[in-house]
């Protein structure tokens, strides 16, 4: 019965745990839901009301109606009609407004949404707050107890100031009206909504808790979703400010929700327990019932055994128990497993080696060919370039040494630049000046390993396809470097670059031989080879501009090519 029981309690544990969190996210929903309630439905308002706010005709002849009263110029009357317009579809479609003023600055009057010019009464409440609004305030919401038309209402007073002109638009919201809008959002979990200024003064409150709500001190709620103790009650409380309108919304989730929620799943929870103990006296019965049954076998083989009785074995029963036939079964499926797995690494390996050969023989001719190219057109010239082709077959010699060299044999980073060099040597015999290339090398990233001809076909396409055309001298940069885990290897050139479309098709070509792209796809197809399909050429080119060619491979993928080799 004890693991029964300590089942039940982590039933429990986790039930309430679970109970808990949702409580605390349908309270941070909830006071999300709040804040964006008031955006949405006080920004639309204030959205209609700037339409008229930024007008200058309407506000000019507004400015004119408060000077003058009703007389006012035929153009006048049109603008104050749409001003009309706009309050009563701002009174018609939301509800909960009770009135709009607006005042400009220096007028002894203001114009309402009863289409009516008011005097300023220096007793009025709304007036006095503005003239305590801050200059760098563009907009406050401040609750005020008088209203002419629902004395013993509260409303919400919102300032947003005219942004073109020294004025303000002011309107007044009933909270009840406001509050009944507000319910459907606490409907689940009976929570309250505490409305309160940044000063922590409190402007509203609307719930089943509204008494405790209003004793709540504001300026002591640090932290998000943390319990407090109101009036000896226990409240699960959230909080947001909302930035728009300087209000801080407050919602807090008596603990006995916690409780109810619990309930519910109660008769759930006893299923479960009554399931365990029956699944537990079960297993119990077979478990005893089968060692039973083992033991009196045992006993009885024995019996037989004293009277010279043996019994055939079998090739299950030739171990020990049950356990030791499971155990020996698995043993000798993963010998069979690791010995498949083996020799399946065994030919992976051969068929690596036999294609990274192929990829090997296919670049030299390649790179033989184009070197000896221009080793013949140096010859041609003849008379004093004849040194320069003694020098050139000198670097080739070496070059084709080095290409022909076992692909499967790892060189350093420093020996692939090195022989870079002296092919690049050979096409600044060619070109002359017109390219200079760069090196720009992390100094630790010369001994790392990697496989022969990885940079040079790449170089040679920013020559040859790049550089080459260019009408003035070009300007080729190598930068290897390391970063995140990865050697990065990067070739700019100043080139010609390439169109969008040419560009798509030398991305598509790469991924396979191809006659006209044999260098970048041989690497490209080595990288993969030996690093992985992260470890492809990616090509960034523009038209006049130059072009980007660009890899990584991954240091822990070097380590392992190195081991293997």
């Amino acid at each position: 019965m004890l693991p029964v029981l300590i089942i039940s309690a982590i039933s429990i544990g986790i039930t309430s745990s679970f109970i808990s969190d949702a409580l605390d996210r349908s309270g941070e929903e909830t006071v999300k839901a709040v804040s964006n309630n008031v955006n949405l439905s006080l920004s639309n308002i204030l959205q209609q009301n700037s339409q008229f706010a930024n007008n200058p005709y309407m506000i000019l002849s507004l400015k004119r109606i408060l000077a003058n009263g009703d007389h006012i110029m035929y153009s006048d009357a049109i603008n104050i009609r749409s001003i009309n317009a706009s309050l009563k579809s701002i009174m018609s479609t939301y509800q909960y407004v009770s009135s709009v003023y607006l005042y400009l600055d220096g007028y002894e009057s203001y114009y309402t949404s009863s289409q009516r010019i008011e005097k300023i009464n220096d007793s009025d409440i709304w007036w006095q707050e503005y003239q305590n609004m801050a200059e760098d305030e563009d907009t406050m919401a401040v609750v005020l107890d008088d209203n002419k038309n629902k004395p013993d209402s509260r409303y919400l007073t919102l300032y947003q100031r005219m942004p073109l002109y020294s004025g303000v638009v002011v309107m007044t919201i009933d909270l009840d009206e406001y509050g009944s809008m507000l319910d459907s959002l606490t409907t689940n979990t009976r929570g309250t909504i505490v409305f309160a200024n940044l000063s922590h003064q409190l402007l509203f409150c609307r719930g089943q808790n509204s008494e405790d709500a209003a004793n709540i001190d504001i300026s002591d709620i640090a932290e998000d979703g943390r319990w407090m103790r109101i009036n000896g009650n226990n409240y699960l409380v959230h909080q947001t400010i909302n930035d728009n309108y300087n209000i801080q919304i407050v919602y807090i989730i008596p603990a006995v929700m916690l409780l109810n929620n619990m309930m519910a799943y109660i008769p759930l929870m006893l299923l479960i327990i009554a399931a365990g103990i029956i699944s537990a006296m079960a297993s119990a019965y077979v478990t005893t019932k089968r060692n039973f049954n083992y033991i009196n076998y045992i006993v009885m083989v024995l019996a037989d055994a004293e009277n010279g009785r043996y019994p055939e074995i079998t090739e299950s029963e030739k171990a020990n128990d049950e356990y030791d036939l499971i155990l020996n079964n698995i043993i000798r499926l993963h010998l069979k497993t690791e010995k498949l797995n083996n020799e399946l690494e065994q030919k992976r390996h051969a068929e690596e080696v036999a294609s990274l050969t192929a990829l090997q023989a296919q670049i030299n001719p390649h790179f033989m060919f184009n070197t000896l190219q221009m080793i013949q057109i140096e010859a041609v010239k003849g008379g004093q370039q004849a040194e320069g082709v003694i020098q050139m077959t000198s670097d080739l010699a070496d070059i084709m040494k080095y290409a022909l060299s076992d692909p499967l044999c790892p060189i350093t980073l420093n020996e692939e630049i090195a022989y870079l060099k002296k092919y690049v040597a050979i096409q600044k015999r060619r070109f002359g000046d017109r390219f200079i290339i760069y090196y720009e090398v992390e100094e630790q990233m010369y001994e790392f390993p990697v496989f022969r001809l990885m940079l040079q076909p790449i170089i040679e396409n920013a020559i040859l396809h790049g550089v080459r055309y260019k009408d003035e001298r070009g300007y080729i940069k190598l930068v290897i470097f390391r970063r995140n885990g990865n050697i990065m290897f990067r070739v700019f050139d100043s080139g010609v670059g390439m169109s969008r479309e040419r560009l798509k098709q030398v991305r598509e070509s790469i991924g396979s031989f191809n006659i006209h792209n044999i260098g970048l796809s041989n690497v490209n197809n080595r990288l993969k080879l030996y690093y992985g399909e992260q470890s492809a050429l990616t090509i960034i080119s523009a038209k006049g501009e130059g072009t980007i060619v660009k890899f990584s491979i991954p240091e822990d993928k070097i380590q392992i090519q190195a081991t293997k080799s």
